[in-house]
């Protein structure tokens, strides 16, 4: 599978923790940027793959809900044409800001292609930047 394509689906996958409402698997609600204001550094990193958060402190809600977004990941691939194997790595870092909440994924797929994607707030938009010639486009990593 493409590495865009995975990149599509990390995001869609990441987003619906990021939402707070958890509708990929079922009805769990999170409040993840909530619990990375609280952690060290405003920062908190879930391994998808794994099932468990690999920075930060979190309440046991929402460890339990990390554990339901890997018992789901393999079946939301599957949905949308990929298999769990074309990841080799799926993390994000989701970030409490002052101003601004935002999260950061992280893929690498089973080619070892690595790339870094970032965005803003429970939405999940794309960081924007302007180019060198003054257009607004997508932030690249």
């Amino acid at each position: 599978m493409k590495h865009r394509q995975l990149q599509s689906i990390a995001h869609n996958f990441a987003a619906s923790l990021a939402s707070g409402m958890g509708f990929v698997v079922g009805y769990v609600p999170t409040q993840i940027f909530q619990e990375a204001a609280s952690s060290k550094d405003g920062n908190l990193t879930i391994d998808f793959l794994d099932g468990r958060i690999t920075d930060g402190t979190a309440s046991k809600d929402l460890r339990k809900a990390v554990e339901l977004y890997r018992e789901a990941f393999s079946e939301f691939c599957q949905k949308h044409g990929a298999d769990i194997s074309d990841f080799r790595e799926l993390s994000v870092r989701f970030q409490a800001g002052q101003l601004n909440n935002h999260f950061a994924i992280t893929i690498e797929d089973a080619s070892g292609n690595r790339s870094v994607r970032k965005y803003n707030g429970a939405l999940g938009e794309r960081v924007r930047e302007l180019d060198d010639r003054g257009r607004i486009r997508p932030k690249t990593s």
